[in-house]
């Protein structure tokens, strides 16, 4: 339900959904290439929240793959409140694309999925300060099939 102002946001926000679920795949087979390749994938879903939260706010797209200057401005500037160990164990932008490349080896996937654990919380935070013209606190949906259709 996030706004989106302009085609780049709402190319970028329906996209990090499909990074988080090829990092996962790529944790879950248990190869040092897909590890690696996991870092590449947790990196540009972390990057598009930021872009994301940082374009809704009126700034330009200039940042190309640097977490921390994003961070440091969405803090600086719009004052997000982020918890700093969170990004302890998140690759810098140089090193995910080292790993992308294969031009650094993976790590185990245990470690993989603690800085992916680690990536969903700060996706999950900056993701709940978007703005929105629409909310849904509180609400519940049913999803069923009508009446008149024949399930059995």
């Amino acid at each position: 339900t996030a706004t989106s102002e302009n085609e780049n946001i709402t190319g970028m926000k329906s996209n990090i959904i499909n990074h988080l679920e090829l990092a996962a795949e790529d944790i879950i087979r248990n190869k040092m290439s897909g590890v690696s390749m996991a870092y590449w994938e947790m990196q540009m879903a972390m990057e598009k929240i930021l872009k994301v939260y940082l374009m809704q706010r009126g700034e330009k797209n200039p940042y190309n793959h640097k977490i921390t200057e994003m961070v440091n401005t969405s803090k600086n500037k719009f004052q997000m409140e982020i918890d700093d160990n969170l990004f302890k164990n998140i690759p810098s932008d140089k090193e995910a694309i080292q790993y992308r490349y294969g031009e650094i080896p993976g790590t185990t996937p245990q470690y993989a999925f603690g800085v992916y654990t680690n990536i969903l919380q700060i996706i999950k935070a900056y993701t709940e300060q978007l703005k929105r013209k629409l909310t849904m606190n509180n609400a519940s949906l049913k999803i069923a099939h009508p009446p008149w259709m024949d399930v059995n």
